[in-house]
């Protein structure tokens, strides 16, 4: 057989199986982690096996520091590998977090959701905050920002909107 690539590993059955494992020293059954795919759910796995309350699996790049954690039980940090919530970021510099969307449409905008269950147990939007362009010419950008919260489970158009101009409209879309 001619692989495609410097390593290359074929699956023997079409189910899900570990591809590469990395073994304990003490026995050959000691799995520590894998790499395994499953087919069944098209996924790539990168697994830990490892109970420890400290254990994950880290990505780096370059250097000793881990720059994306996933500590055993589910919480992810970056920058972090200690992380206390579900999504834990830390970062010394302003700038914490981002969110891009490619547009320059006066307009255009975007929004992040803060969803909670109803009674029954469905997911539902409680609120949010929203960002649009009001304008993109260059040197001259400027934007609008509103939190919205849900009244009888329809998110309100602009609960609180600040604007450029520094206006803040209170149920109000056109603060003068």
């Amino acid at each position: 057989d001619n692989p495609p690539n410097l390593l290359s590993v074929r699956k023997t059955t079409t189910a899900y199986e570990d591809v590469i494992s990395i073994i304990g020293q003490n026995s050959p059954t000691d799995i520590m982690g894998a790499l395994a795919y499953d087919q069944a759910t098209d996924l790539m796995i990168i697994r830990n096996d490892q109970t420890h309350a400290t254990g994950g699996i880290a990505f780096r790049a370059g250097g000793t520091s881990n720059h994306l954690f996933i500590k055993t039980g589910g919480k992810v940090g970056i920058g972090n590998d200690t992380p206390s919530e579900v999504l834990d970021i830390s970062y010394a510099a302003h700038g914490l977090y981002s969110q891009h969307r490619i547009s320059a449409n006066v307009g255009t905008g975007q929004e992040m959701y803060y969803d909670f269950n109803t009674a029954d147990g469905t997911r539902e939007h409680y609120s949010s905050i929203y960002t649009e362009i009001e304008s993109s010419t260059d040197g001259a950008e400027s934007g609008k920002i509103a939190l919205r919260a849900a009244k009888a489970g329809v998110l309100t158009s602009g609960l609180t909107l600040i604007g450029s101009t520094g206006n803040v409209g209170i149920g109000d879309d056109a603060p003068q």
